[in-house]
């Protein structure tokens, strides 16, 4: 072999050798690489113990590359199906009220802070809000001085249990006025009938042997009157409780619902006309055909036109309208008078409370529209209540016109 030949061979081996030493170092570069990744990785598992369940992110700042855990997709609502990780997706997770303070620790990351930590709100794509804490941890990869900035997520469960808890309260100290308000009411409810009672008897007592027979028969008119209203406070008490506790059957049977509204206002014509006010009934049709409870439903009518009457304004009209809607029945009763605010035509239904309008003027415990939405409910429909400018309110029922195959279908 020539000189030119020996050359040749010995750089073809120089070459390979210095191929082999290159890959050597590229493979070496990878592994310190994959190395600091997994000891990053290492410490978000450590931390993960002391703190929970958590979500983590990988950042490399150079080129902004991004990568979550599947529990940093659960946290942010998110599916990884749908969404790549990015930055800017992160900020626009952020409440935007907290998205300032969250830029700052960032930026002390980028900069070189070793550790940093945050803590802000979550809004998640279906408006959840979720307290959470971000622990950034900034490290500089040895081979390529490269800064990977470590994010750990928490979502802070005591956090949520605090806000829980603040609801929780709120809703007791809510529900504990409105106890009080009831036993206000229901004192004042059974004191005066009692009292009439007592009052009434014992002048019958004292004036037995001069009263007349007139007079001997107002009293008992009066004791029989306040009696009467006496029985009325303590039915509506338990069926509301038979009501809540799903102890009252439901007879469902098709019936013409028009003819019920008829007959309560016969039923209710003299106290109404002593108030001087007058009943209408617009149904536009002689049938409205429906399954229902029908002791239930005119309990519904009965409060609802009984409300009707203690709360309108002296010769005004009380308005039963119906109204065609397919496969359901809905009626509406109208009236003028004191009227609902707003922010209570909700919390009307609720038990034991009356509107701040009427809580003062023509009494009541505030149990009967309580009772109509749980009749309602069991009938498959819903109640609600609108109140106008002009004082008008209204109390809108509508449920299915066959609540018998609903309950089978659920059944």
């Amino acid at each position: 072999m020539g000189f030119l030949g020996l050359a040749a061979v010995s750089a073809m081996y120089l070459g390979s050798l210095g191929w082999i030493f290159f890959r050597k170092k590229k493979v070496e570069g990878d592994l310190k690489r994959l190395e600091g990744e997994l000891q990053l990785q290492a410490l978000a598992l450590q931390r993960a113990q002391t703190l929970g369940k958590l979500g983590i992110w990988t950042w490399r700042v150079s080129d902004k590359h991004l990568e979550w855990s599947r529990e940093f997709y659960q946290i942010l609502g998110l599916s990884p199906q749908e969404h790549q990780p990015s930055y800017e997706l992160f900020l626009d997770c952020i409440h935007p009220d907290d998205r300032s303070q969250f830029d700052v620790t960032m930026q002390l990351s980028m900069e070189g802070v070793s550790e940093s930590r945050t803590e802000f709100r979550i809004l998640t794509p279906n408006k959840d809000v979720r307290h959470c804490s971000l622990l950034c941890r900034s490290e500089v990869d040895a081979l390529t001085s490269n800064r990977v900035v470590l994010g750990i997520l928490r979502e802070d469960t005591d956090q949520k249990m605090s806000e829980v808890l603040r609801v929780e309260r709120d809703a007791a100290k809510k529900a504990n006025h409105s106890k009080s308000l009831f036993l206000a009411n229901i004192s004042h409810e059974l004191r005066t009938p009692m009292h009439g009672i007592l009052s009434f008897a014992r002048f019958g007592q004292q004036k037995i042997e001069t009263a007349t027979k007139e007079k001997l028969k107002s009293y008992f008119d009066e004791i029989l009157d306040s009696g009467s209203r006496l029985m009325n406070l303590l039915d509506d008490l338990l069926d509301l409780s038979k009501l809540e506790a799903g102890k009252i059957e439901y007879r469902m049977q098709e019936g013409n619902l028009i003819d019920v509204v008829r007959s309560v206002q016969c039923e209710m014509a003299t106290l109404a006309e002593e108030k001087g006010l007058r009943f209408e009934l617009s149904h536009g049709t002689p049938e409205v055909i429906g399954v229902y409870d029908e002791q239930r439903m005119t309990q519904v009518v009965r409060n609802l036109l009984s409300n009707a009457i203690k709360f309108s304004d002296k010769g005004t009209v009380i308005r039963i309208e119906f109204e065609r809607v397919p496969e359901k029945i809905l009626y509406r009763v109208v009236n003028k008078g004191v009227g609902i605010p707003a922010l209570e035509l909700e919390t009307v239904f609720n038990k034991f409370v009356q509107s701040s309008k009427t809580r003062t003027g023509a009494g009541g415990t505030g149990l009967g529209l309580a009772i109509c939405r749980e009749i309602i409910q069991h009938h498959n429909g819903k109640i609600w209540a609108e109140s106008k400018e002009n004082g008008e309110t209204r109390f809108t029922v509508e449920i299915p016109r066959s609540a018998l195959k609903k309950e089978e279908s659920a059944a």
